[in-house]
């Protein structure tokens, strides 16, 4: 995948906020650009526009991007107690990233290449089945992250969370 903008990297995976102007911007800008302003948006709970950006993506050429935008749309519909619906999204986020190739580039420091997209895939896929009770269906598609979640700080954080929300749930927390 391309450079980014490092300051709407900034606003998706550091915290900072995104304001009108830039994401006005991002919306008519290149598909990751878009996707990087979806997540920003997404994680101030504007869900709504977080979609609007997301949906066109989610059928984009590139199995990486229609992977990660689904992703996205699968944890934001778990974040409003979807998980029906997060787990269609998650699934398809999976069927692309088996899709993608690495392209031999070396990791992406924020998880956004091939390897990233299907941590975040099969991670979803854990949440939505944890969600429901599936403890067994959960820490196998955890297991299964493990490897490609090595690949960034982000997909690391990520396989934790999940790892612990696993623990938590089946009783066996100390």
């Amino acid at each position: 995948m391309h450079a980014l903008p490092a300051d709407l990297r900034a606003m998706a995976f550091r915290g900072a906020p995104i304001d009108n102007r830039a994401l006005a911007a991002a919306a008519t800008a290149d598909p990751a650009t878009r996707w990087l302003a979806a997540v920003t948006v997404g994680a101030q709970g504007r869900y709504a526009a977080a979609y609007a950006l997301l949906e066109p993506l989610s059928v984009a050429t590139d199995p990486v991007l229609a992977s990660l935008a689904c992703s996205t749309i699968g944890s934001h519909r778990r974040q409003l107690g979807g998980h029906h619906a997060a787990r269609r999204w998650d699934a398809l986020a999976a069927r692309h990233a088996a899709r993608a190739r690495s392209d031999g580039v070396g990791t992406d420091p924020d998880g956004i290449g091939p390897t990233g997209a299907l941590a975040d895939a099969l991670l979803g896929l854990a949440a939505d089945a944890l969600a429901v009770g599936r403890l067994a269906e959960a820490a196998a598609l955890v297991d299964r992250a493990a490897a490609p979640a090595r690949g960034s700080w982000r997909t690391r954080v990520r396989h934790a969370w999940g790892r612990a929300e696993l623990v938590l749930a089946s009783g066996r927390a100390s």
